[in-house]
Order: C-alpha cells, then structure tokens, then sequence
C-alpha cells in the first residue's frame, strides 16, 4: 500500500477544522435563534389561552340568551294558547247565542203563521 502524500493529510485536516468551525457558528446561531424564538412562543400560547377564554366567556353567554329565548316564547306561546282558547270559547257563544236567536225567530213565525186565517184560494 503506498503511504497518503502528506498535501492530502494536510488538506483533510484543514477541512477538518473549517467544518467545525462551520458547525461551531451555526449552533450560535441556533442559539440566538432559540433565545429570540421562544419568548414569542410564550406571548402566543398567552394569546391562544386569552382567544380561548373569551370563546368560552361567548359560548357560555350564547348559551344562557338561548335559554332566555327559550323561555320567552314559551311564555308567547303559553300566552296565545290561552287567547285561543277564550277566543274558541267566545266564538262558541256567539254561536250559540246566533242559533237561539235563528230557532226563536223560526219558532215565531211558525206561530204566527198558525194564528193568521188562511186566505181561501178563489177558482175561475
């Protein structure tokens, strides 16, 4: 086997050492990096926690208008059921107070008509 020549030996070396100190520089620049990037991580994970607070704060009152919604038209729809049913019951009267009066009047005329004399029907 024949020996390295020493140019070889000698450039390995110096890509040696270049390339450590290319690895050495990018780790302090991942370092400065990370020192910059984690404080806005921080401030984000504080924002997405208040967006997620003021969802639940929404929901939660969403939720309890819903309920007063609710609860007002069942009192509306209580409220026109009860009207309907007097109105039903007052139609019903009147109804019933219209025939009373139709009956009557027929009534009276059928005894009118029995106490006038019949007009006899002359022949030619």
């Amino acid at each position: 086997m024949n020996p390295m020549p020493p140019i070889w030996v000698n450039l390995s070396m110096l890509a040696f050492v270049f390339a450590s100190l290319w690895l050495l520089a990018s780790l302090f620049v991942f370092v400065q990096v990370l020192r910059h990037l984690f404080p806005l991580l921080d401030d984000l994970k504080g924002n997405v926690r208040e967006i997620g607070d003021l969802a639940t704060h929404t929901v939660t009152r969403a939720s309890s208008t819903m309920d007063m919604v609710e609860q007002r038209v069942g009192q509306a729809m209580a409220q026109a059921n009860a009207g309907s049913e007097i109105a039903t019951r007052q139609s019903v009267g009147i109804g019933t107070v219209l025939t009373g009066i139709y009956i009557a009047s027929r009534v009276a005329s059928m005894v009118r008509g029995n106490r006038k004399p019949k007009k006899s029907k002359r022949r030619r």
